[in-house]
């Protein structure tokens, strides 16, 4: 078992590798120069034995760069990285001068002293040590997705205090774990399944309508995604909309006066009706 783990892992990495640029032992100026859009992977999947989470992080990861393929950012990644390599690339990352940026974690998220924490191989990295960077660096002008996919804790991105022009999607709120499915014949986690496979589906709507459409499947498994957006109406618009064009909210509201009754409201099936109109 364990053996066939580690093939569908190197597997795996393979077409991971076809579709991204794997920078562990590269500059990352050189692999992101001249990139206006760029999709930052941090995937884990991890050595130590009693750490290992098999292929299902390097999947995660893989339908993460399908979908920002087709927005045509450039797709870059770390397979286990050491926490400094990992920080020192996102600082720099946020210090560039990128209109739109993805940064995506897997792996496992733990809590220490009371602070959540996401782990690495060889140590962690603290959720104030995150929160600081990411406001210090962060540009304004820079759209930034912050997501991870953790199991053990909620997200280190979703503390409360993040940037402007900045989504932090964590895979569940509180010290609930992520779960890990086989999706057509791969190893993959809940969060990341259903909600890339509903951003998908009904990306002409907004990201609140494609939160609570995910949230109904994993909620039969425990789980709710978190969702925090600086400023606050980012949530009325489509994901990554300044790429894709936004959405009038008021246009789909209709006889719906009360928006938190709106989106109450929806079901798999009336948003694909409701995407039909745009």
């Amino acid at each position: 078992m364990i053996e066939e783990s580690h093939k569908l892992l190197t597997d795996a990495l393979m077409d991971l590798n076809a579709i991204s640029t794997d920078i562990s032992n590269i500059e990352i100026e050189q692999a992101i120069e001249g990139e206006e859009r760029i999709c930052f992977i941090c995937c884990n999947s991890y050595e130590k034995e009693a750490f290992y989470l098999g292929p299902a992080p390097v999947n995660d990861s893989i339908t993460v760069a399908n979908f920002h393929l087709k927005l045509n950012y450039k797709i870059i990644h770390m397979h286990n990285p050491p926490p400094r390599l990992f920080l020192t690339s996102f600082d720099i990352l946020l210090a560039s001068d990128l209109k739109y940026l993805t940064v995506f974690f897997c792996g496992h998220g733990s809590v220490k002293d009371n602070e959540g924490v996401i782990v690495f191989d060889n140590g962690y990295i603290r959720s104030s040590t995150i929160t600081k960077h990411l406001n210090l660096l962060g540009k304004p002008e820079c759209c930034k997705l912050i997501v991870s996919d953790c199991c053990g804790a909620e997200s280190v991105w979703c503390s409360g205090s993040i940037p402007k022009n900045t989504i932090s999607l964590c895979s569940s709120p509180g010290l609930k774990p992520s779960l890990q499915a086989n999706v057509k014949g791969k190893a993959q986690g809940l969060f990341t399944y259903f909600f890339w496979k509903t951003a998908t589906k009904f990306n002409a709507l907004p990201l609140a309508a494609i939160i609570q459409s995910a949230n109904q499947h994993l909620r039969k498994f425990g789980q709710t995604i978190k969702c925090e957006t600086n400023p606050e109406d980012v949530i009325d618009q489509r994901l990554l909309s300044s790429i894709q064009g936004s959405v009038n909210i008021n246009k789909i509201l209709g006889q719906y006066k009360n928006r938190k009754k709106f989106y109450q409201t929806y079901s798999e099936e009336s948003l694909t009706k409701i995407s039909k109109f745009f």
